[in-house]
């Protein structure tokens, strides 16, 4: 069973324990003493691979021994792992109810707790016995911090959130900027939606100090500079992409490409594509460089070669459709259906792909989320580059 190596380990450090307090008690006292029963009819039950049978046995037989917290603690651990969350509950509310507990163990205990009911779904009690971890200090108090965190992110609570993460920030500055950062965003999208734009730019403007390199911050700033027609702004946050992570270019370059074409800066464009598309080269910007090249109905045939050429360097399926999408239009006259058909076959194939991957854990999809589903870390999902994407 997947929880025998645990279990194994399990026994034989308490047995270690016993043995040795007894040694010590036999050398003080000359009194011999004898294991208990449970324990030996635990260890009979893990032979026979009876993993709840003996769990249960375990804590019985430890019931009554007031040194063996941590054994209670790390059962209660086990408990949580395989998803009995009810037994682990017991487990770490019967631990407090105990009479003389050393405060760390105390703590400890109610730090376990916490994580119990946080796995039951409870988050309003895992949220009181958080908030009175974080008055506390050392380890448990960055801990229950950071749960408390967690929950308000589950709730939406950025503020709350955004409170939690600036008291992690002296302790965890390079992991926690980033979080915050997209907590900033969470905000701006909220406000973008009810038309406060100001207070929107404010909370972006924010994100960027504590982040730099965040690109959601950048796409969503040139997305409501564009949208309330301040283009060069627009474009200035579009282009900030590059620099950060030019793997999200994809992202940016269409809404970018549009506020260039209503400024009519086509050179200043044009040079922009190309070079991203030596620094960062996607069938994206293959697209974007082709329209601004040969965007002329009587360059149509130089639009089709540049592709061409460009995929034999980095052949990319959305690259093929698209090819066969100026073929149809070429020939649209004749009816090709055959050409039809296999356009039909390749869209088919391509939307049955992922186009956004977690660098962290792999995590794959069709839509750009920003806080993975699968490890649950922010701004790891990027689009996928290579056959089956950019």
């Amino acid at each position: 069973m997947s929880d025998l190596p645990f279990l194994v380990a399990l026994f034989v450090a308490v047995a270690i324990g016993w043995w040795l307090g007894r040694r010590e008690l036999k050398k003080r006292s000359g009194i011999g003493a004898s294991a208990p029963y449970d324990y030996f009819e635990g260890l009979n039950f893990l032979l026979k691979e009876q993993a709840d049978a003996t769990i249960e046995m375990f804590l019985n037989a430890m019931g009554a021994d007031t040194n063996a917290v941590d054994t209670h603690l790390a059962l209660g651990r086990l408990f949580r792992a395989r998803g009995e969350v009810d037994k682990a509950t017991r487990v770490h509310q019967a631990l407090l109810a105990r009479q003389g507990l050393a405060r760390d163990k105390l703590l400890l205990a109610q730090f376990e707790l916490a994580n119990d009911y946080m796995a039951a779904g409870l988050l309003d009690r895992a949220e009181r016995l958080l908030k009175d971890l974080g008055d506390e200090s050392g380890e448990v108090k960055w801990r229950s911090i950071e749960l408390l965190m967690d929950i308000y992110q589950q709730e939406k609570d950025w503020d709350r959130a955004i409170s939690c993460a600036l008291s992690l920030l002296p302790k965890q500055g390079p992991e926690i900027r980033p979080v915050l950062a997209h907590y900033c965003c969470e905000k701006a999208i909220l406000l973008m939606a009810n038309d406060e734009n100001t207070p929107a730019r404010r909370e972006l403007n924010r994100a960027l100090n504590y982040d730099a390199s965040c690109v959601r911050a950048s796409l969503l700033k040139g997305h409501l500079e564009a949208q309330t027609g301040h283009y060069r702004e627009a474009i200035k946050a579009f282009r900030r992409v590059k620099e950060q992570d030019p793997s999200y270019l994809p992202e940016s370059i269409p809404r970018l490409s549009d506020c260039y074409r209503k400024l009519g800066k086509d050179k200043e464009h044009k040079e922009f594509l190309l070079d991203c598309l030596q620094k960062k080269p996607s069938i994206t910007l293959v697209f974007a460089v082709a329209d601004i090249l040969y965007g002329k109905p009587e360059q149509k045939d130089q639009a089709r070669q540049f592709i061409v050429e460009q995929l034999a360097n980095r052949p990319s399926l959305k690259g093929v459709l698209h090819l066969i999408d100026i073929h149809l239009a070429a020939e649209k006259e004749t009816g090709d259906s055959h050409l039809s058909e296999l356009r039909k076959l390749m869209a088919q194939l391509i939307e049955a792909k992922p186009v956004y991957r977690c660098s962290n854990c792999g995590y794959s999809g069709k839509h750009l989320v920003w806080l993975c589903p699968g490890c649950q870390r922010w701004g790891k999902i990027k689009p996928i580059y290579g056959l089956e994407g950019e």
